[in-house]
């Protein structure tokens, strides 16, 4: 995903995110709902001031969102 799609997420969105299967030693794609988003003063929402700041719960953790490893689900 583009940073510019990144700001557009919201609360509950369906993503999927890229994480690396230790037991296949590959990479797979996990759908994920966004759970959290934080907005900067100038309506901002990622990688503002240095942080990403959209999460999303994945199996049970909570995950900071990096746009090179998130797409919106299908």
């Amino acid at each position: 995903m583009t940073r510019k799609e990144m700001d557009q997420l919201n609360v509950g969105d369906k993503v999927e995110v890229k994480t690396y299967n230790t037991t296949t030693e590959k990479y797979e794609w996990i759908p994920a709902k966004v759970s959290q988003v934080l907005v900067c003063s100038d309506g901002g929402k990622f990688a503002h001031g240095g942080y990403h700041s959209v999460s999303a719960k994945v199996n049970g953790f909570t995950e900071i969102l990096d746009n090179e490893l998130t797409r919106l689900c299908k």
